[in-house]
């Protein structure tokens, strides 16, 4: 990213202009949400589609009673005509996998991300021949173009996540995306909780300059609220759940030197205080280890202008 960065501003030109050109004018994304109880994932889903998201990325894989009860919550509280994809971060061996799905079909689901580890690109298979939900294949099973490749041929799946930093960068993952696209998968971009402006940036170009990518992207960086705030000049904005590409050379931000030594001085003060803290919501009978975040005196999302 930092290459291709030097090279456009070098040349005065965005980086989406040496990939392929400007493909989209606005990208889709997906509202990232975590994992929590049923009653509060309906209730962010409920104020995010107020300000203009139409797809989700919400995370599951806890116990299959706890992820049914999400799915029919979120269902539910947004109505029919909005895109409910779930990713269970490969929690389940297959069986338990299909039994589960089984149970969500009712509720038209966009997707089901990873629902077994993707390494195990067979196992992948079975759950996508027994069940009626569209398979999202990430992590490793779509790391490299060979391993898309044995996707394809194998039926794994009906769609993959692709990511900048897994995938190789810019030209390496439209590589990959050209190899899913020639066996009839559909492609996305992934996001987690971490990525500030640039690497956001970096997203915005990939997908703008590249026609394979049919379904929304991942975006986390609705996540990016006080105190955390990004460390770019100019913070993206949300247009009814969309991004635009920057028009600057290279990837087009500049970092603001002020909130980066303010981000390194919580970093190196305060990180005990603003890291996920690890542990089970009481409310769920977990019969497995899962992540839940908990962000002390954190603001709500709303009240960032961010998520306009």
């Amino acid at each position: 990213m930092a290459l291709w960065d030097i090279i456009g501003k070098a040349c005065e030109q965005p980086v989406y202009r040496f990939i392929g050109g400007k493909y989209r004018e606005r990208v889709e994304t997906r509202y990232w949400m975590c994992d929590k109880h049923a009653e509060d994932q309906a209730e962010e889903a409920v104020k995010a589609v107020k300000a203009g998201w139409r797809a989700f990325k919400i995370k599951l894989g806890v116990n299959p009673e706890h992820d049914v009860a999400c799915v029919k919550a979120v269902r539910e509280a947004v109505g029919d005509n909005i895109d409910i994809g779930f990713d269970f971060n490969g929690s389940y061996p297959a069986g338990k996998a299909i039994w589960t799905i089984k149970k969500m079909e009712k509720y038209d689901l966009s997707h089901i991300e990873e629902p077994v580890d993707s390494y195990n690109i067979d196992a992948m298979a079975h759950v996508r021949r027994h069940v009626d939900v569209p398979i999202l294949c990430c992590g490793r099973g779509r790391s490299t173009k060979e391993s898309i490749l044995e996707l394809v041929t194998k039926r794994a799946c009906d769609a993959v996540n692709l990511d900048l930093c897994e995938n190789g960068g810019f030209l390496e993952t439209q590589r990959c995306a050209a190899v899913a696209e020639a066996g009839g998968l559909e492609a996305s971009t992934h996001s987690s909780p971490g990525e500030l402006g640039i690497a956001t940036a970096a997203q915005l170009h990939l997908v703008t300059a590249t026609p394979s990518f049919l379904e929304p992207g991942d975006s986390s960086y609705c996540k990016v609220l006080p105190p955390s705030e990004d460390i770019i000049t100019k913070p993206f904005r949300y247009e009814n759940g969309t991004l635009t590409v920057p028009e600057g050379p290279g990837l087009g931000v500049e970092i603001d030197e002020e909130k980066f030594e303010e981000a390194r001085r919580r970093y190196e003060t305060e990180l005990e205080k603003w890291q996920h803290i690890r542990g089970r919501d009481p409310r769920v009978p977990a019969r497995q280890f899962y992540y839940w975040f908990n962000y002390p005196d954190k603001y709500e999302w709303q009240a960032t202008p961010m998520a306009s």
